[in-house]
């Protein structure tokens, strides 16, 4: 039993017995953790009226100052509030998943004659949605695979007119409307096709696939052999799809079933996705939490709340706390029965470890990927063909020439808790040329540069690594903060601190803002790339002559290994910066604790430091032994303190 604070106490007798969300807050007002219940006064007292095994729920519990609840009319009601407050707390004990805004639903709108396109919001228009999606970049292959088969409108015009609410548009879709359904321009025969690709969609292929072969034959028979060989063309495309959806059971099951793996809090979900039997789509999921059983809970709230498509079943890997609860709340969803379940055997039990096998090979392949792209100039090649087919600012064209045969990135983050200890970190990756791979050239064009970027080898140069304690001002402000930390790494000359050929920073649109701005003062002309930690998303900028400050997004799918390498070093500076952090934070704490000691002055303390090395040093020699260094009054006001 915890000794409980006598606020929480008197907050406990007055927790109804009603579904809803609590918030659980910390001394300084933040909220660290939102949970639902179906009973409130239940549920939140559970973490007050017992020992916790788990460390973290221990911590959380220890924590917790003040606390908050919001009554619901239904647990579903309950679960989407949760989510919702989740997102906009971010909260530091949730399981977070990535934002949602990364993943994308394929859309058929409900017009005349509808189209199919990618959004990443779902509307309540009447159109029907499939999704989410993780990888997008996928999604949109297969939809233009799916478009060959099924000649669907996938767009509006530039004034929003879809194409056959236009003259132009219909004579050029009359001209190409002849398919196996018929004429396309009917639109019956197009809503026609349009349900035949519903049923595609949800893993009913084989009428598609008759169709298509009576229609070839048909064309044989009456000579037609070009659209023959159209059809012909079509069938394998069908095929090449097919392959794709391996049959994985008999029965003609609809499931979802869901796989787990992580390590370091860091968790990877896949859903596979199986209708008819068949595996129609496999999608990972990235989440941070601290065990299985929480981490597949979380996800489940997320992902079904903005499903559009359910299964008669969902398979998880783990059981879960109200395991039949959830199941509840996914059929009020799915306005049917699902039922959610963890196999113990047979052939279910098979695909759901099917699944986490696939988990853990996709989060093997991504530490693989992030080693690879740290150690070789792969990362760094597709970066720099990405950023000249974007041609946006200086990126491509300011580092054709690499004069020392290294090409240098330093990647910069910022650190604070609270208004004291605001510090800054740059740490520096380089990518060296190996003579192996050396050019004959001496200036060889983009091209050839980029395919040598790949022999070269790369590595974090720890002695080029720098730390910055923020001196210009007292307070949080992470732009100033930024601002000050590139203004003094470059009143440094570039003997002392060679110049990188890319900047790094930890952050989106203002952050980059400042940088560029920071730059553009001391009269420095270097590429700066911008990453946004919630989406991954990344940025450029560049200053025009008349001062205006002008951004442009790269995008790159988040798994891609360009995107993969500069995560890799964001990820270093912000490992670095915390460590800094770290250390800042246990000096003052040791001088403040030794500062408030009557009678122990700089010459004792001193001293003490020398002998002992730490406040911790001190504890562990114990009171005797600092008394023959500092004399046993003063040592006996030391152990009153520490």
């Amino acid at each position: 039993m915890y000794n409980v604070k006598s606020k929480i106490a008197v907050l406990l007798k007055t927790l109804p017995k009603q579904s809803g969300v609590y918030l659980m807050k910390d001394d300084r007002g933040r909220v660290i953790y939102v949970g639902k219940a179906k009973y409130l006064s239940n549920r939140v007292r559970s973490y007050f009226n017992r020992l916790h095994e788990e460390i973290k729920t221990r911590q959380l519990v220890d924590k917790i100052d003040d606390m908050e609840w919001i009554v619901t009319d239904s647990e579903l009601e309950a679960l989407m509030l949760e989510t919702n407050l989740i997102k906009k707390y971010r909260p530091h004990y949730n399981v977070l998943m990535k934002d949602d805004k990364n993943y994308v639903y394929i859309k058929i709108t409900k017009e005349d004659f509808p189209r199919v396109i990618l959004v990443r919001k779902v509307v309540k228009d009447g159109g029907k949605y499939f999704g989410p999606y993780s990888n997008s970049t996928v999604v949109e292959e297969s939809l233009r695979l799916l478009n060959r088969i099924f000649p669907f409108f996938t767009y509006k015009n530039k004034t929003g007119v879809s194409p056959m609410d236009s003259v132009a548009g219909k004579e050029l879709f009359i001209k190409r409307s002849k398919s196996v359904w018929g004429y396309l321009s009917d639109q019956k025969i197009y809503n026609q096709m349009m349900a035949d690709f519903v049923a595609f969609m949800r893993g009913k292929t084989k009428k598609v696939g008759r169709i298509f072969q009576l229609e070839m034959k048909q064309a044989a028979g009456n000579k037609e052999f070009e659209r023959a060989a159209m059809l012909r063309d079509r069938m394998v495309d069908i095929e090449k799809i097919l392959a794709k959806q391996k049959v994985i059971t008999p029965h003609q099951d609809n499931l979802d079933v869901v796989g787990v793996y992580g390590e370091n809090r860091k968790w990877i979900i896949s859903l596979m996705t199986v209708r008819v039997g068949k595996m129609l789509s496999l999608d990972f999921f990235d989440l941070k939490g601290s065990n299985e059983s929480e981490v597949v809970a979380a996800f489940l709230s997320y992902y079904y709340l903005a499903a559009q498509e359910f299964p008669a079943q969902v398979l998880l890997p783990v059981t879960i706390d109200e395991m039949t609860e959830m199941g509840d709340i996914i059929s009020d969803l799915a306005k049917k029965v699902v039922k959610v379940s963890c196999p113990k055997k047979g052939y279910k039990k098979d695909l759901s470890l099917l699944a986490s096998k696939n988990c853990k090979l996709e989060f093997m392949k991504r530490q693989a990927v992030v080693s690879v792209t740290k150690s070789e100039g792969l990362g760094l090649s597709e970066l720099w063909r990405s950023l000249i087919d974007v041609g946006f600012g200086n990126y491509a064209q300011a580092w054709s020439d690499i004069e020392d045969g290294i090409f240098r990135i330093e990647g910069y983050d910022i650190s604070n808790l609270g208004d004291q200890g605001v510090v800054g970190a740059m740490v520096v990756w380089q990518l060296k040329k190996n003579d192996r791979g050396e050019s004959n050239q001496t200036k060889p064009d983009h091209n050839i540069l980029i395919d040598e970027l790949k022999r070269w080898k790369g590595s974090f140069n720890k002695k080029m690594y720098r730390r910055f304690a923020i001196k210009s001002f007292s307070g949080q402000d992470d732009f100033a903060a930024l601002g000050e930390v590139l203004s003094r790494r470059f009143k440094r000359s570039q003997s002392e601190w060679p110049w990188p050929n890319l900047i790094l920073i930890d952050g989106g649109k203002g952050q980059l803002s400042t940088v560029l701005v920071a730059l553009k003062q001391n009269m420095i002309d270097i590429p700066v790339i911008g990453i946004a930690k919630k989406e991954e998303e990344l940025w450029l900028g560049n200053i025009s002559e008349d001062g205006e400050v002008m951004f442009k997004l790269l995008v790159l799918d988040k798994s891609s290994v360009a995107s993969l390498f500069l995560q890799s070093i964001r990820n270093e500076a912000h490992r670095y910066v915390l460590s800094y952090q770290r250390l800042t934070r246990k000096k003052k704490l040791r001088q403040s604790i030794l500062d408030t000691i009557s009678g122990l002055g700089p010459r004792k303390k001193k001293m003490l430091l020398s002998a002992f090395g730490s406040v911790g040093g001190v504890v562990a020699a114990g009171e005797e032994v600092v008394g023959e260094v500092v004399g046993k009054k003063l040592a006996g006001k030391i152990f009153e303190v520490i």
